[in-house]
């Protein structure tokens, strides 16, 4: 809870609740998809997808944050939250018997 504090408590609490989200930011977490060929323009086009994110939660929650909170004074925050969100992030990639029958129905 925020409420009531300024500057340094501000940002202390800040600090501890970002504790559980430290790593890299979120275009520099995400792997690179090996049909990809310049992986500076594809970290570049990442980085403003969430800009443009961003801008749009700023506007719409900024107003509402304490006031010294950093939390949407750059995007970097918000990236390093969807960027622990990525690393966290797995695919499973299992055959589906299903498809399988299906396809070999579809081939008669």
């Amino acid at each position: 809870k925020v409420e009531g504090l300024s500057g340094p408590e501000l940002q202390s609490a800040l600090r501890s609740a970002m504790a559980p989200f430290d790593g890299p930011l979120w275009w520099e977490a995400v792997a690179t998809p090996e049909d990809v060929g310049d992986e500076s323009s594809f970290r570049h086009t990442l980085r403003e997808l969430l800009t443009e994110s961003w801008t749009l939660l700023a506007s719409l929650l900024g107003p509402h944050t304490p006031l010294g909170c950093q939390l949407f004074s750059t995007p970097d925050m918000y990236a390093t939250i969807v960027g622990a969100f990525e690393r966290r992030n797995c695919a499973i990639q299992v055959a589906s018997p299903v498809e399988a029958y299906l396809l070999a129905v579809d081939a008669l």
